[in-house]
C-alpha cells in the first residue's frame, strides 16, 4: 500500500482559497499599487465565491468543521 499525502485529502477549493490568501497577503505587504490590489478585489469574485460555494455544496466545509469540533472532545 503506498503513503496517502496530505494534499491528497485536502479539496481543491480549500488549496485555491489558501493560494489566493497567501498571494493577496504577499502583494499586499510589499506595497502594491491600487492598480494591482483593484485586481485582486475584483479577482476574488471568480476565486473565492466560487471556491466557497463548492465546498458547501460538497460538504466538506461542514464535515471539516464537525471532525474539528470531535477530536477537541
Amino acid at each position: 500500500m503506498g503513503k496517502t499525502s496530505v494534499l491528497g485529502k485536502t479539496s481543491l477549493s480549500v488549496i485555491i482559497l489558501h493560494l489566493y490568501f497567501l498571494t493577496y497577503i504577499g502583494i499586499a505587504y510589499v506595497g502594491a499599487s491600487p492598480t494591482i490590489m483593484l485586481f485582486l478585489h475584483l479577482a476574488s469574485i471568480f476565486v473565492v465565491i466560487p471556491a466557497t460555494f463548492f465546498m458547501i455544496k460538497s460538504g466538506k466545509f461542514f464535515n471539516s468543521l464537525n471532525s474539528e469540533r470531535e477530536s477537541n472532545h
